[in-house]
This record gives structure tokens, sequence and C-alpha cells, in this order.
């Protein structure tokens, strides 16, 4: 399995930013993220497939953004398959996705708390 999470990703934020300002944004990513993951999964069961593909779509930058490569792929995995209307990989690849995600906020939550 791919790793969840780029530590490496996180340290250069913290580099970048400084402790109080990437904290912020890790913060603020991660309840957008959250937040995205349950628009996503509403947008496919109201059908509403454009919407999801944008939400998707931000999900996997914001994910990428703070070092979530696993949360990335699979995002961009659900997109391929909105594009390409295949229903039933859409499907499982969305359980993938929303799997994957909210294992790795937790991760990257408790990360957050360890010293970098």
């Amino acid at each position: 399995m791919a790793e969840a999470f780029d530590t490496r990703q996180l340290e250069e934020l913290y580099q970048q930013l400084g402790q109080a300002r990437a904290d912020d944004v890790i913060c603020g990513v991660l309840e957008e993220l959250a937040t995205l993951l349950s628009m996503v999964e509403r947008c496919y069961r109201e059908g509403r497939r454009q919407d999801m593909r944008r939400h998707v779509n931000t999900l996997s930058q914001l994910a990428a953004q703070i070092g979530l490569p696993l949360v990335a792929r699979v995002a961009r995995d659900v997109i391929n398959c909105i594009d390409t209307g295949h229903t039933v990989p859409l499907a499982a690849t969305l359980s993938r996705l929303v799997r994957a995600g909210e294992h790795s906020l937790v991760e990257i939550w408790d990360l957050k708390d360890m010293p970098i």
C-alpha cells in the first residue's frame, strides 16, 4: 500500500511557515478535506457528477499540498471514473477515497501533534 502521508511535505511546510502558521494552515486544510469528503459523498448520492468532480479535484490539490499522496492519487482515480462514465468502478473508487481520506485525516492530525 502506498504511504498515507509524506512527512517531508509537512516538514517543508513547518520550515517555510513556522510552527504557528503551519499549524493554522494544516488545521484549515484538514477541516476543508473533511468537508469536501462529505460533499463528495452527497454529490454522489444525488447524482451530481460535475459538482462531485469539482470537489474531488479540490480535495486532490489540498491533499497534495499537505503531503497526502495516497488521497491525492485516489482522488485522481475518482475523477478518471467520472470522466469515463464507469459507474461501478466509480462506486468502488469513491469508497476507497473516503476510507483513505478518513484514515489520513486521523493520522496526519495525530502526527501534527508530534514535534517535527
